[in-house]
């Protein structure tokens, strides 16, 4: 039914909304598991998907931030972005953006002022307040409950922190040690952050970042319909970050 769905959000009514990059449609699937398709040609590329307290889906691609109404209109947030964008959502309706090729994290707020709150558009890995510090690639983002952000990079395939106050981590969040790429960032309401990854073994890593507990899932694709599930990935809590996200 699905070719190569790339992207998806959850509706605050239960609807998933997914990009299917095979078909170059976003499609809607309802909780009762009826699929429908957004009218074609309204969207050529998508890089990320993500809904507005207001219930709103966000879209991200071609450089662009758009966003669907309940009715299925489709109305322009702004623009003046590169491509691969990956974005996020705060309870406030902000709309952070990983800008990938200006190496930037920008805020776009409910009434539409773009602004950047981290990176100088130079490439590298620097910590520090706001627009002095430095993003390579940045391809992924989440924001937590606290306004605490936190990035992957692909350049040294990284995850960094931007604290409430605006303050960016020159450290990074530890690894296991099989190379993978943890583009896909999400807080769940507990402030656990998921990571969805591009690996051999296909892994999910949980982190809270409370220092708490680790959660680790390792997905083994025996089939397309019935994936494997085991839990022998090893990691430690991530204490030093704690404060960085606005945890105490």
């Amino acid at each position: 039914m699905f070719n190569k769905p790339t992207a998806i959000t959850i509706g605050i009514d239960g609807t998933a909304y997914v990009w299917d990059s095979g078909n170059s449609r976003i499609r809607r699937s309802t909780s009762k598991g009826n699929v429908f398709s957004l009218p074609a040609g309204q969207f050529s590329s998508v890089s990320d998907l993500a809904t507005l307290p207001t219930g709103e889906i966000v879209v991200a691609g071609s450089g662009r931030i758009r966003g669907i109404r309940s009715s299925g209109e489709i109305f322009d947030i702004a623009g003046g972005f590169s491509d691969n964008l990956s974005i996020a959502v705060d309870w406030a309706g902000n709309i952070f953006v990983a800008d990938f090729f200006n190496h930037r994290i920008r805020r776009i707020s409910p009434d539409r002022n773009v602004s950047t709150i981290a990176g100088s558009g130079n490439i590298g890995s620097v910590g520090g307040e706001g627009i002095f510090s430095s993003f390579e690639f940045p391809d992924g983002i989440a924001v937590n409950s606290l306004g605490g952000i936190v990035v992957h990079q692909q350049g040294g395939s990284v995850t960094r922190t931007i604290s409430p106050t605006g303050v960016v981590s020159g450290s990074t969040i530890p690894s296991p040690s099989e190379p993978r790429i943890p583009r896909f960032l999400a807080f769940d309401e507990f402030d656990i952050l998921y990571q969805g990854t591009v690996s051999a073994a296909h892994q999910i890593v949980g982190r809270n970042f409370k220092g708490e507990e680790v959660i680790a899932f390792a997905v083994e694709e025996r089939s397309e319909t019935s994936p494997q599930i085991g839990t022998d990935i090893s990691s430690q809590p991530i204490r030093t970050l704690t404060n960085s996200l606005g945890f105490r």
